[in-house]
């Protein structure tokens, strides 16, 4: 019986080997040599992804906090090689239904050029990966039957290379080379599907070989887990079932098998991430899961409804989306504010069918349809045929396209995109007639060509440019940052880090550098809410308080609930604004208000806004109403109030400074001094730091004015005083410093 079953295999084997070895055994050595050029040219059509999948030495993306963007840069420049191999070869397909994909990127560019982008970074993401696509689409479509069983295979190969680290990369949550699960399980998911038909169609070791890749993509995203990537390849796999009528028992057991794999995966318990780790997520949907997307869903019409027919833009999504985001999805997506960062982005819809009509409007977005229809109803129509090479790519295409709709656009991730369209040309070209070399034929390859070479300029500094900001990331100097900039300066993300670097310079006291710093980061991103609350948080310091209230309640309309934002109105108003409004800020923000009063009282005092620190202080307690310096120094005395020990002493302090002016006002400047030295001491802080520096100049004055110019000097030895604390300076010590030579001339 065994002998029997063996004989049958052999003869099956053999049969569908015997016309394959028959054709090569008929070969020309020319012929040969066309042939291994072909199968060369279809694995270079996955070069790309394979770039960026690759996470060994000098790994291209390791680290790198953009992935996305360098990915297409690097993804744009490594194709060069298959469009190269392409003109060898000398083959102009035709490919049916590219005029949509072209249209699609038509209105794209029709709505940057009357609608100029704010964010030219990711509208030249956007771009370049259009043009990346394009020309893997006319590549993909010069495949022969040779080129097409070979991109089959590549895709597999494909699979078991990203895979390989992931699965392994349980210290950053499995997310790979790619730096993200989602974008990992996307690129694999084109080799696990094609590799689910090859174990049940195939023979020989590239059965197997593609039983491996399903296998390993069925545990992977069980262990992320991305269950798009999950449903996505489950579709794959039941439409094996349906189709294969042969081998249906094959079938049907093999999705048992990765039933089992995937439950297996979503046993394996995950570490916690260590604060260091890569993050395994970039984007909100990717920590929050479906409750997000249905939200996103939900308010992405809204947008495409107020951006009309030109849509919002080819890679504007970030910088158009944050006012129509559901306050909810903010808080899922941070997980209520626990993540290391308190502000998100969605990057984009999380869905092609809403994507494209942001890019380009319905007009853009009906033409992306009906390419991806087109795509849809070629590989099913290779599905129920017995041609497994041409079945393993439909599948493919099926479950990236199923991936797109649930999880992440197609024309977002530069791997799974340039797989993808290297696949979409091959099943559209199928039943092109070869060797015909017609106008309209050159004219779209060359239409491609141009539309690469147009954009490598643009790929080199984008690729460069995440690459400086990973080697700022690893040693934190400077240079690196600036480096990015050049490269790229209208990246929003270099300029946010440029930003962030004079705030850290400038400490306490941001500079007007700093102001136009996150000013230039609104540019790109007028929406940004880390850009407006550091902006607002530059000018409530350098003495703006309209300007910062202004910032600070444009962010409160793009997050309601975020947890700084309420706090930093509530503190500028009870500093410098209106007390009643800040107390109606700590209300909405649920914040104590028992707690907050005393902390703004003393800082206002330890600012010398003595009025507002004592009117701050009857919030405490009814007994401090009406404070004058006589009352504030008795009750700062008084120890039957339970008051923090910082307080007392600014209250303190308080009262020897208004007896300090008042003698100043009055000529008597020794008198003058002598209190001032008083608040000195009560003021200073108790950690050893210095005095406050609108205190140091009026002590400055008074000595000044009194003739201890020598000592007034000292005084000022360590004071850096900005326009803002000289502008608050009572005039008879301004003109005492002056007339002595102690603030120029």
């Amino acid at each position: 019986m065994r002998g029997f079953r063996a004989s049958a295999v052999f003869a099956r084997r053999a049969c569908y080997a015997a016309p394959r070895m028959a054709e090569r055994v008929q070969r020309t050595p020319h012929e040969h040599l066309r042939v291994a050029i072909e199968r060369a040219h279809a694995l270079l059509l996955l070069a790309p992804a394979a770039f960026l999948a690759w996470a060994g030495p000098r790994a291209p993306l390791e680290g790198d906090p953009t992935p996305l963007a360098t990915g297409t840069g690097i993804a744009a420049l490594a194709s060069v090689l298959a469009l190269a191999l392409l003109v060898t070869r000398r083959v102009t397909p035709r490919v049916t239904w590219a005029w949509a994909f072209l249209g699609f990127v038509a209105a794209g560019l029709v709505s940057m050029s009357l609608q100029p982008p704010s964010d030219t970074f990711e509208a030249s993401r956007a771009t370049i990966l259009s043009a990346l696509c394009l020309v893997l689409l006319v590549c993909g479509a010069s495949q022969s039957d040779e080129g097409r069983e070979w991109l089959g295979r590549g895709l597999v190969l494909l699979t078991l290379l990203a895979l390989a680290p992931a699965l392994f990369d349980g210290a950053n949550g499995f997310s790979g080379a790619l730096g993200n699960t989602g974008s990992t399980s996307e690129v694999a998911l084109l080799g696990g599907a094609a590799g689910a038909w090859m174990l049940a169609r195939a023979e020989g070791a590239w059965k197997w070989i593609g039983g491996i890749a399903a296998a390993s993509y069925a545990f992977y995203v069980g262990v992320a887990p991305v269950l798009a990537g999950a449903l996505s390849f489950a579709l794959a796999l039941a439409l094996l079932v349906l189709v294969n009528t042969k081998t249906r028992a094959l079938s049907a057991l093999m999705l048992a098998v990765c039933l089992g794999l995937f439950g297996a995966g979503r046993l394996v318990p995950h570490a916690p991430l260590p604060a260091s780790a890569r993050p395994a997520a970039s984007a909100p949907g990717d920590v929050g899961g479906l409750a997000v997307r249905q939200r996103i869903w939900r308010s992405v019409p809204a947008l495409i409804a107020d951006y009309g027919l030109l849509g919002a833009g080819p890679g504007q999504f970030r910088a158009a989306y944050p006012p129509y985001r559901d306050p909810e999805e903010i808080e899922l997506s941070s997980h209520d504010r626990t993540l290391p960062r308190a502000e998100t982005e969605v990057e984009h819809a999380h869905s092609d069918l809403l994507q494209a009509f942001v890019d380009a409007g319905p007009i853009g977005g009906a033409l992306w349809l009906a390419f991806l229809g087109a795509v849809a109803w070629r590989a099913l129509a290779v599905l129920r045929k017995g041609d497994y090479e041409l079945a393993a790519l439909g599948a493919a295409a099926l479950a990236v396209m199923a991936n797109g709709a649930l999880r992440e656009p197609l024309l977002y991730n530069p791997a799974s995109a340039s797989a993808a369209f290297a696949v979409f040309g091959a099943l559209l070209a199928a039943d092109s007639a070869p060797g015909e070399r017609t106008l309209a034929r050159r004219l779209f390859t060359l239409l491609a060509m141009a539309a690469l070479a147009t954009q490598l300029s643009r790929a080199w500094s984008i690729a460069w440019h995440g690459r400086a900001l990973r080697q700022y990331i690893e040693s934190k100097d400077r240079k690196f940052a600036a480096l990015a900039g050049e490269f790229c300066e209208d990246s929003a993300l270099a300029r946010a880090i440029a930003a962030r670097e004079l705030e850290a310079l400038d400490g306490e006291r941001p500079t007007r550098a700093t102001v136009d710093a996150w000013r230039s980061v609104l540019d790109v991103r007028p929406h940004n809410i880390e850009a407006l609350i550091q902006l607002g948080l530059a000018q409530a310091r350098t003495g703006q308080p309209e300007a910062a209230r202004a910032a600070w309640s444009r962010a409160l309309t793009l997050d309601p609930r975020h947890p700084a934002l309420r706090k930093n109105l509530a503190r500028m108003e009870a500093l410098v604004g209106d007390v009643e409004l800040a107390e109606q800020h700590l209300r909405e923000a649920r914040l104590d208000a028992t707690q907050a009063w005393p902390s703004y009282a003393n800082s206002a005092l330890r600012e010398l806004r003595v009025e507002r620190g004592w009117q701050l202080c009857a919030r405490i307690d009814p007994r401090f109403e009406d404070l004058n310096a006589q009352l504030a120094y008795d009750l700062a005395r008084d120890t039957s109030f339970a008051l923090d020990e910082d307080l007392r002493l600014a209250l303190e302090g308080s009262a020897h400074l208004t007896w300090a002016r008042e003698h100043g006002a009055g000529g008597s400047f020794a008198d003058a001094a002598r209190s001032y030295r008083q608040a000195k001491r009560c003021l200073a802080p108790r950690d050893g730091g210095a005095p406050p520096n609108a205190l140091l100049l009026e002590l400055a004055g008074a000595l000044a004015a009194s003739g201890k110019v020598e000592e007034a000097r000292k005084e000022l030895a360590s004071v850096d005083a900005t326009a803002l604390e000289l502008a608050r300076l009572p005039t008879w010590a301004g003109q005492a410093l002056l007339d002595n030579g102690l603030l120029g001339s």
